[in-house]
Formats: structure tokens, sequence, C-alpha cells
């Protein structure tokens, strides 16, 4: 018998049979249709779009928030479009067959069902407290004095204090002289210190009280009232004694003089006049108080309520 024989130029294997392909390699289309999955490929957007079904980008922007189980995500995964958004990632051993065109694989066409959510109702805006520019830029209220008034209370007092003064004169020599001795009285008195230096000495420190005391009530006024009224009737005493006579004199002269009728008037005069136009200072000075009192508790309320 004849020996096969080998062609020239084919390797042989073990036991000089002729070296052929591997056992394991499949040699048909058919085995490897059976190794090879054949899966198919999911159709492009414009092919969804001509059938009307949505895409799957809008499929997953509808669902991807939406999904109740796990299920759901992995389905979502298993279709996962690419950086073009028209093709799905295969594995490298997967074999897609597209179908017809106009057909949607059902698989994909019903595996997620895209659900709109709905938005959440807006969380109620809360009024916030105004405590910056609106309430505490609002400055205080401001103080109000009493000294501006009270000068001018003080004007008045030494007109009337002057009027007083030549008023007494004139009764005390009516009631000890006559009505005759009344017009030389006056007319001695108006050519002398005497109708200058009381009313300049009452003025000065009639307005120093006031400009000390401001707002303070009309006690405060009936006290200062008696000193102011002693200050003017030494005073005027020592400083007529000097401007006149140029010497206090002894003790005993300057005893008549503080006895002298004309300047006992002058400070009695000086005592009443400021005793009453020191009361109504005194009053206006307590309605300024109450009044700045009211509008300080009023700011601190508005404050306190624009806190809370």
């Amino acid at each position: 018998m004849a020996e096969p024989t080998t062609p020239a130029g084919e390797p042989t294997g073990d036991g000089g049979l002729p070296a052929g392909p591997s056992v394991d390699e499949p040699t048909t289309a058919a085995s490897r249709a059976r190794e090879k999955p054949v899966l198919l490929e999911p159709p492009t957007d414009a092919e969804l779009a001509a059938t009307g079904e949505p895409t799957l980008d809008e499929v997953h922007a509808a669902a991807s928030g939406t999904r109740a189980d796990a299920a759901s995500a992995g389905d979502a995964e298993a279709v996962r479009p690419t950086g073009t958004g028209t093709e799905a990632a295969r594995p490298a051993d997967t074999e897609f067959v597209r179908p017809a065109t106009g057909t949607v694989p059902p698989e994909s066409a019903t595996a997620v069902q895209p659900v709109v959510a709905e938005p959440a109702p807006p969380a109620p805006a809360q009024a916030q407290p105004v405590v910056g520019p609106a309430a505490e830029s609002a400055p205080p209220p401001v103080r109000h004095g009493n000294r501006l008034v009270g000068t001018a209370w003080v004007l008045l007092a030494a007109g009337l204090f002057q009027a007083v003064f030549f008023g007494l004169n004139a009764l005390v020599v009516l009631t000890f002289v006559g009505p005759a001795a009344i017009a030389s009285q006056v007319q001695q008195v108006a050519q002398t210190a005497l109708a200058w230096l009381p009313v300049l000495l009452f003025f000065l420190f009639f307005e120093l009280t006031v400009l000390l005391f401001n707002r303070a009530g009309r006690f405060a006024y009936v006290v200062a009232s008696l000193v102011v009224g002693i200050i003017v009737y030494v005073g005027t005493v020592l400083l007529y004694s000097l401007i006149v006579q140029h010497t206090l004199g002894d003790s005993n002269t300057l005893a008549q003089t503080f006895l002298n009728w004309e300047f006992i008037i002058i400070g009695l005069a000086a005592r009443e006049v400021m005793l009453w136009t020191g009361i109504a200072i005194g009053s206006r000075g307590i309605r300024v108080r109450r009044r700045d009192s009211e509008a300080l508790k009023r700011y601190d309320a508005e404050v306190a309520d624009a806190r809370d």
C-alpha cells in the first residue's frame, strides 16, 4: 500500500500526520454564531424620531432622577449613550444587528417609562426683622433744652424788675412823704447808679441760674430766687458804695447803707420777680423733660419691635 504523501512545504505533525486546524478552533460559521451572541443594535435617534418614539437620551434624562428601585437603575445602565448620544456602549464580543427601518425593539421602548417629577413647592419666605438701615439707622430723639426760652424769660424779668423797683420807690414815697415827692424821687433814682446797677446784677445772676439749671423744675427756681435776691441786694450795696462814695467806709456807715430802704427794695424786687418768672421757666422745663422722656420711650419701643 502506498503511503500518503505530504505536500511539499507543509509541515507535519506528530506521527507524520499533516498539520491541520486545531481541534479547539471553530471552523464553521455556525460554531462562530454559537460562541458570539447576536444582539439587536438599538435604533439611532433619527430612526426613533421618524417613528415618534422617545430617544434614549430623552428616556434617560426623564428617568434619571425618578427610578424607584435598583432594577430600573440596572436597565438604564444596560443602555448608556456614547459621547454622540446615538450609539450605545457595546461589549467587545457582542455583534449587533440593526433591525429594519421603522421598527423599534419592544425592550428599548418599554424598558423605562419617563416619569416627570413634580417641582417641590417653594418654601415660604420668612419676614426678616428690620434692624439695619431702617431701624437702627434712625438717630435717637434729640434732647431739647430750656436755655433759649429761659433767656427770653430773663430779659422779660429784667424789664419787670426795673419797673417793680421804680414802682416800689414811688409807693414808699407816696406812703411816707406824699404824692408831690414821687416825681423828684423817681428822677433822683434815675440819675444815680441805682438806675442800671441792680438791673445788671439781676440779669447776670438770673441768666447764670438758667444756664446752670436748664430743664430744672419749679422748686429749683424758688430756692434760687432767694439766693439771687440776696446776691443782688448785697452786690448793689457794695458796688454802689465803691462807685458813688469810692470807699466802703467804716462798719457803721456800711451798716447804714445796708439798712437803707432803697437797697432793701432792690433785694425784695429781685427775689419776687425771679420767683414768678422762675416758676414759669421751671414749668416749661418739666414739660420739656416729659416730652423728651416720651420720645425716648417710643424710640426704644420701635427699636425693640424691629429686633423681635
